[in-house]
């Protein structure tokens, strides 16, 4: 039997027991396999495909998950490639937007571009924008609130998840936090970009 959209929904957004794809992602970037945008967006198509994949999730392989896959807004507009798309059997369901922010110099604004990105080419979608964050808890949760108080007006709203991958609250302190953050810029400057 092929997996439900809701269900599917709810292991993306870290709604099942397992924490679901933001705890695989917070585990990814905990063992610095993240460093780049692109690096978010090739750890959650994998950890996707890898669900996807395991028995009883999909057996009749109705879903299928696909980067940055062109979507065509309207026939007068050009369209938009949201990071993930997952389509069941024909049908386009989930749209997924992702932002990398773990030591880098990413602005809330960004992150709420996204969003509204995600709103206007979602449709009946449901619409997940999934960011990574290494802030503090208390910090974690003011930034999160904002996104939060600043799309509620946006159309779709009833099809979106603000999903927030909190690297920073598995660490014991902001002192692990600030260590986790140098060593993460430093092994990205080794990387020779």
């Amino acid at each position: 039997m092929s997996m439900h959209t809701e269900s599917m929904t709810r292991w993306l957004i870290g709604g099942t027991r397992d924490g679901g794809l933001p705890q695989k992602l917070i585990e990814e970037c905990r063992g610095f396999h993240i460093f780049a945008e692109e690096d978010l967006q090739f750890s959650s198509y994998y950890h996707i495909r890898k669900y996807l994949a395991t028995e009883g999730v999909d057996n009749e392989q109705y879903w299928r998950v696909y980067n940055k896959k062109y979507l065509k807004i309207d026939r007068e507009k050009y369209g938009k490639f949201p990071d993930l798309t997952l389509r069941r059997s024909d049908r386009s369901e989930i749209l997924i937007e992702l932002k990398q922010t773990i030591a880098r110099s990413v602005e809330t604004s960004e992150i709420i571009e996204d969003v509204i990105k995600l709103t206007e080419i979602g449709g009946d979608k449901i619409l997940i924008a999934l960011y990574s964050c290494a802030l503090p808890p208390e910090e974690s949760t003011e930034r999160h609130e904002h996104i939060i108080n600043e799309t509620k007006s946006l159309e779709n709203m009833d099809n979106l998840h603000i999903v927030r991958v909190p690297v920073g609250a598995t660490f014991g302190n902001n002192v692990e936090i600030e260590r986790y953050v140098e060593r993460l810029q430093r092994l990205n400057k080794e990387r020779n970009w």
